[in-house]
């Protein structure tokens, strides 16, 4: 019985792991899709004043 509570915990510790590594993928990706800057326009890259 004890070796199947160990196998159970080792289990659930690499599933949780796993779960961790994703949730922390789909942030990132979510922030960068959110988040995205466009690239600005050439009028305002080439006519600002802080030349």
């Amino acid at each position: 019985m004890n070796n199947y509570r160990s196998t159970k915990n080792l289990l659930v510790k690499k599933l949780s792991n796993l779960v961790i590594a994703f949730s922390g993928i789909a942030v990132i990706q979510g922030c960068t899709f959110f988040l995205h800057e466009e690239e600005l326009p050439e009028v305002l890259k080439n006519e600002h004043p802080f030349k």
